[in-house]
């Protein structure tokens, strides 16, 4: 790198850290924006594992939604991410905000590094860190919320970065890097990321034929390794996959949601072509409205690069960006038609626009080549490009000298403008300030598109707002349990941080069948509808449930109590979280099993019991058997209950894989009563029950991350040696 360069890239460097902010400025202030999933998924989740581990405990389980379901298995609650665990001590919409920023900062470093690794100059490769970490894709994500969609890219150009180094780095490199990925919990985006890093690996590597499947080999052991270092995270979520909604493949319909259109391909150049959904613009299907926009200065400067460069430094990247713009436009591409067929696991994923930031990133890699390049050009080509700009300038004034200018109008006198300005930047490339000026130009066209978005709202304050609306009812994970109308958004996991058990809740994987169960009874139910608060229920606690409809017999058995319709709240007669059932036949734990049948075939709830024992003088009264919570936490109840007779003790939440209990110390079969509820045989007389819970493949998880982690810490000792001793050092490509 030449001295005038070196000199060049301290302008560039000042007008960066200045203008960076412009992207969220609430992200720097400590505001998560109260958008979409921010508020209803990921600050309740937060909630929660800030509760659970103030109790002293991992955030195994959820008891607030679903009547309980798996948090920590659950990829998307990122427990384990150490960046969000630094933050955690802050309210959760400060957390998310600063995690915001400091996502931005990553993928802005790891943009710039891998430029500088494909051999861009020191202020060329300021442009893809910008325009790749403050692209229109990123915008219209963090307008719905999306954060985890935003965390996982930011790591992608880490990724790629790393399959770029030399062997023992490599490996070190690319296996942490791969762990972070798994924690952040975005799968998707991890599976194209680790795919395509692959291949651009194999593009711009200069070595031959056999070193080049050497360096493969080499890569895929330290992928490999980096998901042995996250199998504390893998290996619960694995098991959870096998239950939830995402174990079966998607349809074709389903799947292809969220494509490119061709029409949309405008974008690139006028992002607000078709509108803008942030301030009610947009014409056309929700599901369509995608961004690619990373600045008309990106898209000129990559084809400069296409056009100037030599084959093998262009093409890579050039075909990178072709490839997954292709696989973006879903159901309008054959290319994504063969994808979602031959890739195995690929039916599982759905929006192809996902495939959007590699494209993204691949052109602003190209560009920072081609601005590079400019510094090359003749004294007639800056002449052309000085009058195509002033040419540009002058049209874009025209569309907008008119008494009435239209939105297609307004933006493509935008788009001439920032050409013309563009074109300009390029003319005087030679001139000391002029990568300062393009960070500028680009910055502040970024910053226009994203200007819609600033107004997001503070999510800390909107979740609080919300959850007042719990305000009515006792809190605590033990209390009964409140119902939220089936498609009131947002209040079903703000009953998390409102410290509120939910029968029903939101949950982008679902409890498995569970989920499917609570959707149905919430229709079946006619609670929400107008005429709800005139009902009369006939039901009172003790009562046969036989004189109830089945949904609020089924409501009852799951203990809730209160009910959020359109009018308000409305309390409903519910059994105790813990109960006694002394209605079972039988006595071993396989004739239960049989007997507790599917809640749809039922009508359950205290009966009476008579036992088939030889001991006739066990007939007793339900009412005479107890059973009282003596801790309720997230991993963990405690009851003590008082038998009368030989009956099931009844805990009214929801069972999954992991769970476990103990009756006096002693390990007991643990019963799927009525196919959801937890329960459990006990003898007459006084018991100590305690339900434990740790997820399945925790154990094997964490023992393997622990070896594998200790084999990486040595590595990256060793790595770091290499480095201070001057050998080993990395080249760039190019």
């Amino acid at each position: 790198m030449s001295a005038m360069h070196s000199r060049f890239s301290w302008p560039v460097a000042c007008a960066f850290v200045v203008l960076s902010p412009a992207f969220y400025p609430g992200a720097w202030l400590g505001r998560a924006p109260a958008r979409g999933d921010v508020p209803t998924q990921f600050i309740p989740w937060n909630s929660a594992v800030r509760d659970a581990l103030m109790e002293g405990e991992l955030p195994f389980w959820n008891p607030y939604t679903f009547c309980g379901a798996p948090l920590l298995a659950n990829m998307q609650s990122a427990v384990l991410y150490p960046l969000d665990l630094l933050l955690l001590p802050l309210p959760p919409g400060r957390a998310y905000g600063l995690s915001l920023a400091l996502h931005a900062l990553l993928a802005m470093a790891g943009a710039y590094l891998l430029a500088r690794k494909l051999g861009a100059n020191r202020d060329a490769a300021f442009l893809p860190a910008i325009a790749y970490a403050y692209c229109g894709w990123n915008a219209i994500h963090l307008f719905a919320g999306n954060l985890l969609n935003l965390f996982a890219c930011a790591w992608v150009p880490w990724l790629w970065l790393t399959l770029l180094l030399p062997a023992w780095r490599r490996l070190a490199a690319t296996a942490g890097v791969v762990a972070m990925m798994v924690l952040c919990g975005y799968p998707q985006t991890l599976a194209h990321a680790l795919a395509l890093g692959l291949l651009f690996q194999l593009l711009v590597n200069p070595s031959g034929r056999t070193q080049r499947w050497r360096d493969l080999g080499l890569s895929l052991v330290g992928i490999f390794w980096g998901l042995l270092l996250s199998a504390v995270q893998l290996g619960p979520t694995l098991a959870y996959l096998l239950q939830s909604g995402r174990s079966q493949p998607l349809p074709w319909s389903a799947a292809t949601e969220f494509s490119l259109a061709p029409s949309h391909l405008i974008c690139f150049l006028a992002p607000h072509w078709f509108g803008n959904q942030a301030d009610g613009t947009y014409v056309g299907h929700w599901w369509d409205w995608s961004n690619p926009y990373a600045s008309v200065a990106v898209v000129i400067l990559a084809g400069v690069a296409l056009f100037s460069l030599e084959r093998k430094r262009a093409l890579p990247l050039a075909a990178v960006a072709l490839l997954t713009l292709l696989l973006s436009m879903g159901r309008y591409s054959v290319l994504y038609r063969l994808y979602y067929h031959v890739v195995p696991l690929a039916d599982r994923f759905r929006a192809p626009v996902r495939f959007l930031p590699f494209t993204i990133l691949a052109l602003s890699l190209l560009a920072a080549l081609g601005w590079s390049r400019m510094s090359q050009a003749s004294r007639r080509t800056r002449i052309v490009l000085t009058s195509g700009g002033g040419i540009m300038i002058l049209g874009a004034g025209a569309l907008l000298n008119t008494e009435l200018s239209l939105h297609p109008d307004r933006d493509a006198a935008w788009m001439l403008l920032l050409l013309g300005c563009t074109l300009w930047v390029l003319a005087l490339r030679t001139w000391r300030w002029s990568g300062a000026l393009l960070v500028v130009l680009v910055t502040t066209d970024l910053a226009m598109l994203n200007r819609s978005f600033y107004g997001l709202g503070d999510a800390d304050a909107a979740t609080a707002s919300l959850a007042r609306a719990f305000a009515a009812t006792p809190a605590g994970p033990e209390q009964p349990r409140v119902l939220t109308p089936p498609m009131r958004g947002g209040l079903h996991n703000l009953a998390i941080p409102a410290r509120h058990p939910n029968f029903s809740g939101y949950d982008p994987l679902y409890p498995g069948r569970f989920g499917e169960f609570v959707k149905e009874l919430s229709r079946s139910c006619d609670l929400f509808e107008d005429s709800a608060d005139t009902l009369t229920f006939p039901m009172r606690h003790g009562a046969d449930l036989t004189d109830c409809t089945a949904a609020w017999s089924r409501l009852a058995l799951f203990n809730v109590k209160y009910a959020y319709s359109r009018r308000g709240m409305i309390e409903l007669p519910a059994l105790p979280r813990a109960w006694i059932s002394h209605w079972v036949e039988a006595t071993s734990s396989s004739a239960i099993r049989r007997q507790l049948f599917d809640l749809s075939q039922q009508r359950p709830g205290p009966r009476r019991y008579v036992a088939t024992t030889s001991d006739t003088s066990a007939t007793v009264a339900a009412e005479e058997s107890q059973a009282t919570l003596r801790r309720y936490t997230f991993n963990r109840v405690e009851i003590e209950a008082h038998m009368a007779a030989a009956g099931v003790l009844v805990l009214a939440d929801n069972w999954a894989p992991g769970w476990r209990v103990s009756v006096d110390g002693e390990r007991r079969p643990l019963i799927a009563a009525w196919e959801f509820l937890r329960a459990v045989h006990l003898d007459a007389g006084t018991h100590h029950v305690v339900f434990r819970y740790t997820p399945p493949g925790w154990t094997p998880g964490w023992i393997t991350s622990l070896v594998a982690g200790i084999a990486w810490i040595g590595t990256a000792v060793r790595c770091t040696k290499t480095v201070s001793n001057g050998s080993n050092r990395p080249k760039r490509i190019g």
